[in-house]
């Protein structure tokens, strides 16, 4: 493998504009080797069926596109795709990687993208554009990273560092977004932005209304309400003491079940979706109920529940006739447990996410009829939501998988995910939910961010590293220089150093996504212990 310097001068600026195909720009399809980018779609059609990529995945094969063979630096990657944002090189390797999963090219015997080491990337195949492309737009001129470090100040020994949080969006808002539209444009509006939080959106199955649970702005105490599309009202489905969650429409759009705790006990009620009464059919004494879904033939309801008081969860199937309980998962018992269940259009089968602990997940399906659990991801990340697409062929998800909240789509008989939607800059999407149709998603979308501050023992917290990531764990050098902390500024978890004023911060690992805490300086202050996760582990 060639190995070639990684600085950058007139000469290789020039090289690059001089490799760039006249005809290439932003939205021109072109070949390269058996595939084909169609990059207006963020779409890769290789030897079997159309791919879908993330916008940043498709803007680095452009670039590679364009050098024509050449190499591209990592600089360079950075100025042309991430120009104007706070990155670092993690983000371009998570690019690469999932370029190289869907292009079934391995790093050690690569056929599409080989690594120059100490520099960037190249693009071994000829590329094709197409004749009848747009202009070109232009390459620009390379970054120049600083390769020295400004000097530190020290912190003085008085100094206390904390975490401050706050919301950039105090409520939590949901989104409707059509699926019929092009990937690479989709439909987003927000359909709620009212005081407090919103969560737990369930779009009905003609897909005119949504019901969620709503805090009013101030407590713990969450009740159903339902707002039609393009409505401004809002029906309110419960006003009793306790905390509402995960409302579930009956196939018929006639009833809402939905899950109530209260006094550490939870319950499962069902109320007309005009409003009216509630029933309660089936309740747990100290455990807690999650999850709640409604199947696809009206008669039973899929939940995830603990199976003893304070132990790991579940997925049980309720029937609406008899209101028995059935147990459908046991995972293993070390395992936080089994949640958020999905029902199969078809009702064969339950889709649903197996948490080694609260951020190593993965999804699982398996019979209703009984059966050992099939593994459809291999992330051991977080999954914020899941939801079985009309079609039966597919399941959307949300994920944190590279660091970043985005939706998700993965079919039944393999293959790896396809990107449907981002979350936007630092927010997490969560609950997916389709109308019967499947044009029509509803999501939940939440902002926050946390901040690390610093506390003289006689004078009120000052901020010390503000910015609008998670910036948490922070910890003093032992000469009180330095401090260490975790953000995910470069859109990934990583341990960042900064000066004992906040500034001047580096990145320090590249763990590529990995959930990751507790930076501890060693006495002598030339070393650094983490927490992070592996594989699960």
């Amino acid at each position: 493998m060639a190995e070639t310097d990684s600085s950058i001068g007139p000469d290789d600026a020039a090289r690059i504009e001089s490799a760039l195909d006249p005809r290439a720009s932003r939205t021109a399809p072109f070949r390269f080797g058996e595939w084909r980018a169609q990059p207006s779609l963020n779409e890769l059609i290789g030897p079997d069926a159309p791919v879908r990529v993330e916008p940043r995945v498709m803007e680095v094969l452009i670039c590679l596109a364009q050098a024509r063979g050449q190499v591209v630096t990592r600089d360079e990657f950075m100025e042309r795709v991430w120009s104007n944002m706070v990155v670092t090189d993690d983000v371009l390797a998570r690019c690469i990687s999932e370029l190289r999963k869907i292009l079934g090219d391995p790093a050690s015997e690569p056929k599409y993208i080989e690594t120059i080491r100490k520099s960037g990337y190249r693009l071994l195949p000829a590329v094709d554009f197409d004749e009848t492309a747009d202009d070109p737009v232009p390459w620009g001129p390379p970054l120049i990273l600083p390769t020295t470090a400004p000097a530190r100040r020290r912190l003085q020994p008085w100094a206390w560092v904390l975490i401050g949080g706050g919301f950039i969006v105090p409520a939590l808002l949901f989104y409707h977004f059509v699926l019929n539209t092009p990937p690479s444009q989709p439909q987003v509006v927000p359909f709620t932005s009212l005081p407090g939080e919103e969560v737990d959106p369930a779009l009905s199955p003609d897909g005119e209304s949504v019901v969620f649970a709503w805090n009013e702005g101030v407590g713990e105490a969450f009740d159903l309400y339902i707002k039609q599309a393009g409505g401004d009202a809002l029906l309110r489905l419960t006003e009793v003491p306790g905390k509402e969650s995960d409302p579930t429409w009956a196939p018929d759009g006639r009833q809402i079940a939905f899950v109530r705790q209260n006094n550490g006990s939870s319950a499962i009620y069902l109320v007309p979706s005009l409003g009216g009464g509630e029933r309660e059919i089936a309740t747990f004494a100290d455990r807690n109920v999650q999850g709640l879904v409604w199947s696809p033939s009206g008669d039973a309801l899929a939940f995830s529940a603990q199976h003893a008081s304070y132990s790991g969860y579940r997925i049980y199937v309720l029937s609406i006739e008899t209101l028995a309980v059935r147990e459908v998962t046991r995972p293993p018992e070390h395992f936080f447990g089994d949640t958020s269940p999905t029902f199969s259009p078809d009702h064969s089968r339950l889709a649903f996410v197996r948490a080694i602990s609260p951020p190593i997940q993965d999804i699982y399906t398996i019979p209703l009829d009984g059966g050992e659990p099939t593994q459809l991801t291999h992330d051991y990340t977080q999954i914020t939501g899941i939801h079985w697409e009309p079609g039966g062929r597919h399941v959307l998800y949300g994920s944190l998988r590279g660091g970043n909240s985005n939706l998700w789509r993965i079919g039944l008989l393999g293959g790896g995910p396809e990107w449907v939607a981002t979350a936007g800059d630092n927010a997490i999407v969560r609950h997916p939910s389709t109308d019967e149709s499947g044009s029509t998603l509803a999501f939940e979308r939440r902002t926050a961010y946390a901040n690390i501050w610093k506390l003289n023992r006689s004078s009120p917290p000052q901020p010390l590293i503000i910015s609008t990531r998670w910036d948490s764990d922070p910890a003093i050098s032992p000469d009180g220089s330095r401090i260490a902390y975790v953000s995910n500024q470069s859109g990934a978890p990583e341990i960042w150093i900064a000066d004992a004023e906040g500034a001047n911060a580096f990145q320090r690992t590249e763990m590529g996504g990995r959930f990751l805490s507790t930076p501890r300086w060693s006495p002598d202050g030339a070393s650094l212990a983490f927490v992070s996760w592996h594989e699960g582990n």
